[in-house]
C-alpha cells in the first residue's frame, strides 16, 4: 500500500521533475542528452548472454568511492560484464573518462515502475551494488523480485537522514529488508539502519572506502611532470578545490593578502561545477589577476597568479602539486566536499565550518592534526600562518598520510562480501 501511494505521488510530481531537469540543462546540456536512458530504453546488444554486475554511483562523491571498487571488480571477475549507472552528467563524464568501453555506462532509470522494469528487462543483473545511500523503492523492489542479489556498500546514514526515513518507515523497512547485505562505514551508521528495521544479521561494519584512495605510480609521474614543466616546484601553491558561489570572493580576497607577503605564490582554483568557470574567470579578471585556464594547456609563467581548473578528472593530480589545500563547500552552508584527496598526498587542509556531508572524516582529520577547521574571516590569517610555520605544515602533512594508512581496508572487506554473494 505504501509503495502504491509512493508511485501515485511520483506520477503527480514527475512533470515538475522533468521541467526542473530541462531548466538545469540550459546551463548543463548533459541533462537533456541520452534522455531515453532515464526511461530504461537502452541498446544492450553487447550485453546479451553475459553475467552482469550492476554498480550504481549516483553523483561525483559516489563515483569517487566506486572507482577503485570497479577497477577491482573488472580484475576479479573477468567473466562478468559491469553495468555502471550514474545520475548526473558530471558523474557520467567521470566514469567514461576512467573506464571508457571497459564498462557499459548509462544513466540510471527514474524510479518509475515502467522505467525500472524496462531497464531490468534489458540488463538482467546477477548482483546490484549500491553506493552509500542510493535507496529507491521501485529499483529495490523490482530488483529483489527478480532474484538479484543486492548490497549497499560504504553505507552511511546521518541522524538527519534517519529521521526523514522514519517518516516513511514502512517503505524504508521494506527496502532495507530486501537487501542482502549493508556494509556500513561505522557502528553509528549500523545502529541507525537497525533502528529503521534492518535485521542486525544483514549488517557488516567495513569502514569508509574513501580511505582506500591510492596514488598510482602513473599519477605520481604525471604530477611530477606537470609540476616541473609548469615551474611550480619553486612556487607556493594554494589549491582551492570544489568551490561554490560566495566562496571564490573570500578566497580571492585572502589570496590577495598572501600575495602581498609572498609574491611567488599561485592559486589553483577549481570550482565544483565547471560550467561556472566563465563567471569565476570574470571575477578574477575584475580584480586584475593574471589567469590561465588548465584546458588551454599553455605554459604557466611567473606572471600568472591563478590557474583555473575548467576540466573534469584532474583534481587529484593537481592536488599533489599543492602546498596547501582549501576544500570548498565548507565556507557556505553546503556541507563540504571530500578532503581525502589532499590527505593522500600529505597536503595540509583548511575547511570552513560547514562539513556535515563529511562529518566523520572531518572530525578524524581535525583530531589527527591533518586539517584546520576555521571560520571564513580567519582564512587569510591562517594561510599566512601556515606559509610561515613550515614545521606546522610538515606535521599536518605527516598526520594526513598516517590517517589514510591507518584507515585503509574497507575495499578488500567489501570485495569479500561481494565474493560471498556471487559465490
Amino acid at each position: 500500500m505504501a509503495r502504491t501511494l509512493y508511485n501515485c505521488f511520483l506520477y503527480l510530481v514527475f512533470p515538475l521533475f522533468v521541467l526542473r531537469m530541462l531548466t538545469r540543462s540550459l546551463n548543463m546540456p548533459g541533462y537533456r542528452r541520452r534522455f531515453s536512458e532515464r526511461f530504461g530504453i537502452l541498446d544492450t546488444t553487447t550485453l546479451k548472454g553475459s553475467n552482469i554486475i550492476w554498480v550504481h554511483a549516483a553523483s561525483v562523491g559516489e563515483v569517487f568511492v566506486a572507482t577503485p571498487l570497479i577497477k577491482s571488480l573488472l580484475t576479479n571477475y573477468p567473466k562478468f560484464k559491469l553495468v555502471v549507472t550514474t545520475t548526473t552528467p558530471t558523474s557520467s563524464d567521470l566514469i567514461t573518462q576512467a573506464f571508457g568501453d571497459s564498462v557499459f555506462h548509462v544513466y540510471v532509470p527514474w524510479d518509475l515502475p515502467g522505467s525500472v522494469k524496462r531497464f531490468l528487462n534489458n540488463v538482467e543483473p546477477k548482483l546490484l551494488v549500491l553506493i552509500e545511500r542510493e535507496l529507491w523503492p521501485n529499483i529495490i523492489h523490482q530488483t529483489n523480485f527478480r532474484g538479484c542479489a543486492m548490497v549497499l556498500v560504504n553505507a552511511r546514514l546521518s541522524e538527519r537522514s534517519a529521521s526523514h526515513y522514519e517518516k516513511f518507515s514502512s517503505i524504508a523497512s521494506s527496502m532495507l529488508t530486501s537487501l542482502d547485505i549493508v556494509a556500513c562505514q561505522s557502528q553509528e551508521d549500523a545502529h541507525r539502519f537497525i533502528s529503521l528495521g534492518l535485521p542486525p544479521k544483514q549488517i557488516v561494519v567495513t569502514g569508509n572506502m574513501k580511505f582506500d584512495l591510492e596514488v598510482s605510480a602513473t599519477l605520481e609521474a604525471e604530477r611530477n611532470e606537470f609540476r616541473e614543466s609548469s615551474g611550480l616546484t619553486s612556487r607556493f601553491v594554494i589549491l582551492a578545490a570544489s568551490t561554490h558561489p560566495g566562496e571564490e570572493k573570500a578566497i580571492l580576497d585572502s589570496f590577495a593578502k598572501v600575495k602581498k607577503k609572498n609574491e611567488n605564490s599561485i592559486l589553483i582554483l577549481a570550482p565544483r561545477h565547471i560550467e561556472r568557470c566563465d563567471d569565476v574567470s570574470k571575477e578574477c579578471f575584475s580584480k586584475n589577476w593574471q589567469l590561465i585556464r588548465y584546458s588551454e594547456k599553455m605554459p604557466i609563467n611567473t606572471e600568472h597568479d591563478i590557474l583555473l581548473v575548467d576540466t573534469m578528472g584532474d583534481l587529484l593530480k593537481l592536488m599533489g602539486v599543492a602546498n596547501l589545500a582549501i576544500v570548498g563547500g565548507s565556507f557556505v552552508p553546503h556541507g563540504g566536499h571530500n578532503m581525502l584527496e589532499a590527505a593522500v598526498w600529505g597536503v595540509p587542509i583548511l575547511t570552513g565550518p560547514y562539513t556535515r556531508n563529511f562529518d566523520e572524516i572531518a572530525k578524524l582529520l581535525v583530531s589527527s592534526g591533518a586539517m584546520l577547521q576555521i571560520q571564513p574571516e580567519l582564512l587569510s590569517s591562517t594561510l599566512l600562518k601556515l606559509i610561515d610555520d613550515k614545521d606546522m605544515s610538515l606535521r599536518m602533512s605527516k598526520a594526513g598520510k598516517k590517517l589514510m594508512k591507518n584507515n585503509r581496508g574497507s575495499k578488500e572487506r567489501t570485495l569479500t562480501l561481494i565474493s560471498n554473494l556471487l559465490g
